[in-house]
């Protein structure tokens, strides 16, 4: 409604102008470019309009006239999202809870009412209280970037899903985008065998095992974040690469990215006693067919939280990669996902908060005729900081 807080989001952009023909500008929207802003007129007539007091940096020129331009496969891939942000006065939990986001979701190919999910964002102005004993729960695993475009047949291997688009073929090996956060696609035919590589974000993933044909070629690791970092950016976990079965008649899912986490609250109080909060976005693992080589897993997600003062007795917070799934037969493991980002910033105290869990996922197991083994996934990155210089302190 009028009034309300919503976060626009860039979530993929394959093209340096994709989304705008601002290449190069400091103020460029690529992939994870994101803004908040309040809707000041809403039109719920179709097509729906929302307008917003503001959206783009100042200098930003020249977009393109539809910002959801299109998800159709190897073309140019603009995919832009806008998520409301509750914004609550105080909230209380008087019993174990459980909030979670839609997936991320592509959907079929060119569908335009597509393109959005994977992130949960909060705002509480005054108090978040936790009764005696409760655990607040915001989940985000596999939620973030997908591995596979539900419309096309299970015959072609993805790439695995990342800021930078996607990409698809039945010979897309050793693979990867312009950032190359997403897995590449093992191939298996025959004899040949090779793995999917994991999904990438601040962790890099991991490379797909491989036998000693040199016809075989792993899916390659989806590379480290090392650029479009917090806070002019917001990254989902990207997707884990396909594993592909002798033939290329069927192919392990590569797994799904974590999703992003954004709490903000000015005080978070344990009511009574033994409350605790747990803040995941995990990657996850890959899924399990009757494809020979296993896929990758997807990259973790990203976690923030800021408030002045928390005083809960636990305070978990994890976004790591997920697992490479297993070989099936004689094939080869798929590589783990990389770690995500978890952000922590507190003007006082954070009570009871654990270091961040931010590991990269384990391998999947190969065959012994695999003479190179999958790899786990790269550890990802994380920071607590309690200083009253932050902006939001009083």
């Amino acid at each position: 409604k009028v009034g309300d807080e919503v976060m626009w989001h860039v979530s993929i952009a394959n093209t340096s102008t994709a989304c705008d023909a601002d290449d190069g500008a400091p103020y460029h929207l690529e992939g994870g470019s994101y803004g908040v802003a309040r809707i000041t007129s809403l039109h719920a007539t179709l097509p729906a309009t929302i307008t917003i007091d503001h959206v783009f940096p100042a200098a930003v020129s020249n977009l393109n006239d539809d910002l959801l331009k299109t998800n159709v496969i190897n073309t140019t891939q603009c995919v832009m999202q806008v998520i409301r942000i509750p914004n609550l006065r105080n909230l209380t939990i008087s019993g174990a809870t459980t909030l979670t986001a839609n997936a991320f979701s592509l959907g079929a190919q060119a569908n335009q009412a597509t393109g959005n999910g994977g992130i949960i964002a909060i705002r509480v102005s005054e108090q978040l209280i936790l009764n005696s004993g409760v655990t607040l729960n915001i989940l985000q695993t596999g939620l973030g970037y997908p591995s596979d475009d539900t419309a096309l047949p299970m015959s072609f291997g993805f790439q695995g899903v990342g800021p930078d688009g996607f990409t698809q073929s039945n010979v897309c090996i050793d693979c990867n985008l312009n950032l190359g956060m997403g897995g590449g696609v093992g191939l298996g035919t025959g004899v040949l065998n090779a793995g999917g590589g994991g999904g990438g974000h601040l962790g890099a993933g991991g490379n797909g095992g491989k036998d000693n044909d040199p016809n075989s070629q792993k899916g390659q690791g989806g590379n480290q974040l090392t650029g479009r970092l917090f806070p002019e950016y917001l990254m989902m976990g990207a997707a884990g690469g396909h594993g592909k079965g002798a033939g290329l008649t069927a192919l392990q899912l590569g797994g799904k990215g974590g999703g992003i986490i954004m709490l903000f609250a000015r005080e978070i109080l344990d009511g009574n006693g033994n409350a605790s909060i747990n803040l995941t976005a995990d990657g996850s693992m890959g899924g399990v067919t009757s494809s020979d080589n296993g896929a990758g897993g997807g990259a973790g997600g990203s976690v923030y939280l800021f408030t002045q003062f928390s005083n809960v007795t636990t305070l978990t917070t994890s976004a790591a990669g997920g697992a490479g799934t297993n070989y099936i037969n004689t094939a080869c493991g798929g590589g783990g996902g990389g770690g995500g980002k978890v952000l922590i910033q507190s003007c006082m105290s954070i009570a009871g908060a654990g270091a961040p869990i931010i590991l990269g996922g384990t391998a999947g197991t190969d065959h012994s005729n695999c003479t190179t083994s999958a790899a786990e996934g790269g550890p990802g990155g994380s920071g607590i900081g309690i200083a009253p210089t932050h902006n939001f302190c009083p």
